[in-house]
C-alpha cells in the first residue's frame, strides 16, 4: 500500500486499527511514517535564514554587534557565543550597570554638589 498520498487522520486510524487487530509490526510502520511526515511538516515551518533577513537585516550585522559588545567589555572572551545564555547574560548585565551609572552620574550632575561638574564631562564624554 502505498502510504504518501494518505492523510495524517487516515493515517492515525490505521495505526489504531492495527494496534487494535493485534498487528504491532504494521502499526509500529505507520507510526514511524506519521512521525517522518510530522517531521516534514515541521521543516517546511522552519524559517529560513533568507527569510528572517528579509524582515530583521542581514545576520552578519547583528554578529558585528555582538562581537564589538564583547569587545567593548574590557574582557577577555575569545570564543563568545550568540547562542550562549551565559554570554548574552554577561552583555545585559553589562547594559543594565550603565544604565544604572548612567543614571546615578545625572543624580550628581542635578544635585550641583562636589562632583557635579565631573558627572556633567561624563555624561556629555567629554572626557
Amino acid at each position: 500500500m502505498d502510504y504518501i498520498n494518505e492523510t495524517p487522520e487516515t493515517l492515525a486510524e490505521m495505526e489504531r486499527a492495527a494496534y487494535i487487530t493485534g498487528d504491532t509490526r504494521t502499526a509500529d510502520m505507520l507510526a514511524a511514517v506519521i512521525e517522518g511526515a510530522q517531521a516534514i511538516d515541521a521543516a517546511d515551518e522552519v524559517e529560513t535564514l533568507a527569510q528572517w533577513e528579509k524582515e530583521n537585516g542581514p545576520a552578519s550585522e547583528y554578529r558585528d554587534f555582538f562581537t564589538l559588545c564583547f569587545d567593548n567589555l574590557g574582557a577577555h572572551y575569545p570564543c563568545a557565543s550568540i547562542t550562549s545564555d551565559y554570554d548574552q547574560g554577561v552583555i545585559f548585565q553589562a547594559i543594565r550597570l550603565g544604565e544604572e551609572a548612567r543614571d546615578l552620574l545625572q543624580r550628581i550632575a542635578l544635585d550641583n554638589g562636589e562632583f557635579a561638574d565631573e558627572a556633567r564631562a561624563l555624561l556629555a564624554g567629554d572626557c
